[in-house]
């Protein structure tokens, strides 16, 4: 799971595994950055919060509204 906030991606993955990057979006170029708890903490946040609306069905995909 990816979370992006303006510059910095930060990517969790099984088994605890996390890396964060910056990103240029312009030139299409990444560099890995050092771990920042509170960004991760964020990140970690988000996908919790997505877990727990999927799996409660709570979430609704939005229809098409062009049919």
């Amino acid at each position: 799971m990816e979370y992006v906030k303006h510059d910095t991606s930060v990517i969790l993955s099984l088994k605890n595994k996390v890396r964060m990057y910056k990103i240029n979006f312009i030139k299409g170029e990444s560099a890995e950055l050092i771990i920042n708890n509170e960004i991760v903490n964020k990140a970690v946040a988000w996908y919790q919060g997505a877990s727990y609306l999927y799996n409660a069905q709570k979430y609704k995909a939005i229809e098409n509204q062009n049919n």
